[in-house]
């Protein structure tokens, strides 16, 4: 499961030690995160300010912004599962998983008895519990990576190239 280039990049990791590969890729996974959360983005926007009573079913502004701060951090959080399973480091993304989830359920419980059901609360208290169990992996993957993320440019074409083919599957 995961996104096709998280995918790809797991298929096609060297049988070396992660320090030798992972800051490569660590890298070109941050550059397309970022790259597909603004198009992400830009396009709900554009589609938003288009046609956003009928085409997203009356959501207001400040659930529609809540929604879309939640595009980069489940990207990401579908990329470093990808990578934490290819470097060993599944406890990492256990315990990012666990405590970030743990501490956004209990923000939710906090937003919503106080606040009788507030939507955008809610959905900000969801957003920081993802983005806590992030910057767990994050972090672990800095450290994996032993402080380095660099882009390998000839490792992009293969990877967008595999993650089109697993697409149309």
């Amino acid at each position: 499961s995961g996104l096709s280039l998280g995918q790809v990049l797991q298929r096609s990791i060297p049988s070396s030690k992660p320090s030798d590969w992972l800051p490569a890729c660590f890298g070109n996974l941050c550059v397309a995160g970022a790259l597909f959360s603004v198009l992400g983005i830009a396009a709900a926007v554009g589609l938003y300010c288009l046609g956003g009573a009928t085409l997203f079913s009356g959501l207001s502004l400040p659930v529609f912004s809540c929604i879309a701060i939640l595009v980069p951090i489940l990207l990401w959080e579908q990329y470093s599962s990808n990578l934490l399973a290819a470097a060993g480091g599944l406890r990492y993304h256990n315990k990012a998983q666990y405590l970030g989830r743990s501490i956004g359920l209990i923000l939710l419980i906090l937003c919503l008895v106080p606040l009788d059901g507030d939507t955008p609360c809610a959905l900000v208290a969801l957003a920081s519990g993802q983005f806590l169990g992030l910057c767990i992996g994050f972090k672990a993957l800095y450290r994996l990576a032993e402080r380095k993320i660099t882009l390998d440019y000839s490792q992009l074409k293969p990877l967008w190239s595999g993650a089109a083919r697993l697409h149309p599957n």
